[in-house]
C-alpha cells in the first residue's frame, strides 16, 4: 500500500506560473553571479553536497566549482536560455532547457556554443538552491 502511495507522492508536475517565474529567476541570478564571478551569492545559491557537470565533462563538488569560478580560467562572459522548463516535486525542482554561451579563455581566447541543460534545486530553509547541474553540448 505504500508504493503506491510514494508515485502520488513523487509524481512530478508541472510547475505553476508563479513557480516557473521564481525557479527560472533564481536559475538566471545564478548565471548572472556565474558571469559577475560573485563568489558570495554563488556559494549562497548552492547547497554543500553541490554536483556541478560543465558540457565538457569536468565534475566538479562546490569547493572546486566556486575554486574554478575564482580562479577565471575561464569565464562566463554571456548566456541565453530558451526552452526552459520546470518540474517541482515537493522540495525538489528541475530546470530544463537550452543554453547558449560565450566564454573568454585564455586559449582558446573566446568560445562560443550550445548545450542543453539540467538543474536539480532543493529548498533548504525557505530558499531553492542548487543541488546538481549537467550540461551536454549540443553538436
Amino acid at each position: 500500500m505504500l508504493i503506491p502511495l510514494l508515485a502520488i507522492i513523487a509524481t512530478p508536475v508541472c510547475a505553476s506560473d508563479v513557480e516557473q517565474a521564481v525557479l527560472l529567476r533564481i536559475e538566471h541570478q545564478r548565471l548572472d553571479a556565474t558571469v559577475s564571478r560573485d563568489l558570495p551569492t554563488l556559494d549562497r545559491m548552492t547547497t554543500g553536497d553541490l554536483n556541478y557537470v560543465h558540457a565538457s565533462g569536468l565534475r566538479q563538488n562546490k569547493a572546486q566549482y566556486l575554486a574554478y569560478i575564482a580562479k577565471g580560467e575561464v569565464t562566463l562572459a554571456s548566456y541565453d536560455m530558451t526552452q526552459e522548463k520546470v518540474r517541482v516535486m515537493g522540495d525538489v525542482a528541475v530546470t530544463h532547457g537550452l543554453y547558449t554561451y560565450a566564454t573568454n579563455a585564455s586559449s582558446p581566447p573566446v568560445r562560443t556554443g550550445k548545450t542543453l541543460f539540467t538543474g536539480v534545486y532543493v529548498q533548504e530553509h525557505g530558499q531553492w538552491r542548487l543541488q546538481a547541474w549537467e550540461a551536454t553540448k549540443v553538436p
